[in-house]
């Protein structure tokens, strides 16, 4: 593939650098004769091309959307701050920065062709959303703690450990999916495998606490995602300051390839921005 020019609406052209150039195209299709797969009644063949559209990194979004949401669920759960029916009150928060903002993150992982992230963060994007709207449930049914037929919608642990085999059971499908991105995550760099360890193992023991109804164990899960969004938040850091400063990294990301993308040296770093590479590396 051959890199070419930006148009005028900043889009980058990919093909053949010199478009006015005539290439034959002549191909032997087993069982034909070799005049099959030659274009029109000469030999030439038009100019392949591809438009790719530069993007900023969605993963910056989804990392800090995931960092900012999980800091503010895993500190309730380990009981850093509030109080039992808290959680009826932090919904709006998951609901638009965790869920919103994470699942938007993953839609444009998918226009930055990064597989990874686009199932990663849509992921969380919808668990985060779906919390929200389960504590914001049993806010709006709540009148004063009972309903007008006298059923608590509030169980009597309170939000903070009520419900547990309910949530459990969304965990199930984000440990798998979240330990397959940190399998697939080692073939880009070890802090992005590391990360998503942090984040799978809480999920792992989450499954685990809440399905024995066992608080010691889901704050551990809880310790475990505070950990993953600290990571989190440092790789938005490494994303937003490495942009500002014209550098790709400005913390270790420990990649195991140094150069994934197969540029040389002197290439223009535009052509390394998501949507124009697969990925975002």
């Amino acid at each position: 593939m051959v890199f070419g020019h930006h148009n005028k609406q900043g889009d980058v052209e990919v093909g053949n650098p010199h478009p006015t150039a005539t290439h034959a195209s002549h191909s032997t299709i087993p069982g034909g004769n070799d005049n099959q797969g030659i274009i029109g009644d000469n030999t030439t063949a038009p100019p392949t091309r591809i438009f790719l559209k530069p993007i900023a990194h969605p993963t910056a979004l989804g990392l800090a959307a995931y960092g900012s949401a999980s800091f503010v669920f895993a500190a309730y759960l380990a009981e850093w701050y509030g109080k039992d029916t808290t959680a009826t009150v932090i919904w709006p928060f998951l609901l638009t920065f965790g869920g919103i903002g994470q699942f938007a993150a993953g839609m444009w992982s998918f226009h930055a062709r990064d597989t990874l992230n686009s199932v990663l963060h849509s992921a969380w994007g919808a668990f985060w959303a779906a919390l929200a709207l389960y504590y914001a449930m049993i806010a709006s049914t709540n009148n004063g703690g009972a309903t007008a037929n006298g059923q608590n919608y509030i169980p009597d642990e309170g939000t903070r450990w009520g419900h547990l085999q309910n949530l459990a059971i969304w965990q199930i499908p984000l440990t798998v999916i979240t330990s397959i991105a940190m399998c697939a995550a080692l073939r880009r760099d070890k802090f992005s495998s590391l990360t998503y360890a942090l984040i799978a193992a809480g999920s792992a023991l989450s499954v685990i606490g809440w399905f024995t109804t066992t608080t010691a164990i889901v704050k551990i899960a809880a310790y475990f995602w505070l950990a993953s969004s600290l990571l989190s938040f440092a790789r938005v850091f490494d994303k937003l300051v490495g942009e500002s400063a014209r550098h790709d990294h400005v913390l270790p990301m420990y990649r195991r390839n140094k150069n994934p993308e197969g540029f040389t040296p002197g290439w223009n770093p535009a052509y390394k921005e998501p949507g124009v590479v697969q990925g975002e590396w």
